[in-house]
């Protein structure tokens, strides 16, 4: 008889999603190689990803919504000429 392990059940929430780039560039309402270019040359201006075996792109909505709160943030506490 096989050994039991003994796993912690994982409970998985609405923000822990993964969304993929399609659905991410529709909800940002960008395109899909504006994010793709950004993610290749590392230029930090979407949400950080995940990366899921060697091509599997994704992104959790918890990130992306942390992302979408310190963007309205920034613009807010630009200064008005």
């Amino acid at each position: 008889m096989p050994k039991k392990m003994n796993i912690p059940n994982v409970t998985h929430t609405d923000t822990d999603r993964l969304m993929t780039t399609r659905e991410l560039a529709e909800m940002l309402k960008v395109s899909q190689n504006a994010i793709d270019r950004d993610r290749m040359i590392g230029g930090g201006v979407y949400p950080t990803f995940i990366r899921i075996g060697e091509k599997s792109i994704r992104y959790r909505l918890s990130t992306v919504n942390s992302w979408m709160n310190n963007q309205q943030e920034q613009v807010q506490t630009q200064p008005r000429q």
